[in-house]
């Protein structure tokens, strides 16, 4: 191999590092998020289990809750957590790909 193709060689690699260093930032990031609102939602829905006056000047959100409207928030929360799933396979799926291409 002459020093063009080396130099190219140890470019591909250097950006698949970097590159695979960024999705893991991002990864991290999404589950962060992800963690952090269950955690909230979590919080909600304790307290939503209390009944009276004080709940529902708390806010309308309890209000909703009272009124079957609970399945709806569930629903919410599960398109949530799929859709990030769905991002992180959608994320490993290209850098799988861009692997295949930088290894032609």
């Amino acid at each position: 191999m002459d020093q063009k193709e080396i130099r190219k060689c140890k470019i591909r690699r250097r950006s698949l590092f970097l590159r695979c260093r960024y999705d893991r930032r991002i990864i991290s990031g999404l589950i962060a998020i992800a963690i952090v609102l269950a955690v909230c939602m979590g919080r909600m829905f304790r307290m939503t289990h209390i009944s009276g006056v004080a709940t529902v000047a708390s806010g309308y959100g309890s209000v909703l809750l009272r009124n079957g409207a609970d399945i709806y928030v569930l629903i919410g929360l599960a398109a949530f957590v799929a859709g990030v799933v769905v991002t992180v396979i959608c994320m490993r799926f290209r850098k799988k790909k861009a692997n295949n291409i930088y290894s032609e």
